[in-house]
């Protein structure tokens, strides 16, 4: 059994992604990756809220919202300065 920083057992696939490195984890809580946010946002997340409620990220102990804020900002932000497809 693998636990996060706050006691909260881990799933266990995202625990074995955690110890091969293969994810940059944004909100140990709920075993929330980097990849999931950028998941949610290519699904159409365009704010904070609904990247909370899509995903679960910093809706518990709150230490990762910088983070997923930044995630989402940044990833907006490339979005829009991408040239669009005529």
């Amino acid at each position: 059994m693998y636990l996060n920083a706050n006691g909260l057992q881990l799933d266990p696939v995202a625990a074995s992604i955690a110890l091969e490195g293969q994810a940059m984890y944004v909100c140990v809580c709920h075993g929330i990756s980097e990849k999931r946010l950028h998941q949610a946002i290519e699904e159409g997340v365009c704010s904070f809220e609904q990247l909370q409620s899509c995903t679960g990220v910093a809706t518990c102990c709150g230490a990762c919202e910088p983070c997923a804020r930044q995630v989402l900002d940044e990833t907006l932000d490339s979005r829009s300065r991408a040239p669009q497809a005529s």
